[in-house]
């Protein structure tokens, strides 16, 4: 059986490393993370490396970043369960989830014919 090779970037081992840290609860929610430099030590990368893999994480909603202050492991969001049978609608989950919600119906189209008129 041949071994295959995968091109993992560096900053996917490292975001995949922290987001592992967080998933184990070795980071919790509210937690400071270790600067850039003591993360490039640890994974013996450079710094830019690490920056671009905590910035990714904080674009995924993982970390929240204070400049001058850290970046720290932000509040878990709540998990809605995807149902796609049609059998409970979007606020009977979030109730039943405890989640608030503002629910809005936003359409637009082009009227034909009569129904231009109406709009004159």
């Amino acid at each position: 059986m041949k071994e295959s090779k995968f091109n993992i970037s560096n900053e996917s081992i490292i975001r995949n490393a922290v987001q592992e840290r967080i998933m184990n609860n070795e980071l919790k929610p509210g937690d400071t993370l270790p600067s850039e430099n003591v993360l490039a030590d640890e994974f013996g990368m450079k710094r830019i490396v690490v920056r671009n893999a905590l910035v990714q994480l904080e674009k995924m909603g993982l970390l929240d970043s204070r400049q001058g202050v850290g970046r720290f492991v932000k509040e878990k969001r709540p998990v809605i369960e995807l149902d796609m049978s049609g059998r409970r609608s979007f606020s009977d989950k979030m109730r039943e989830q405890g989640v608030g919600y503002e629910s809005r119906v936003i359409y637009a189209g082009y009227a034909t014919g009569n129904e231009q008129e109406k709009y004159r």
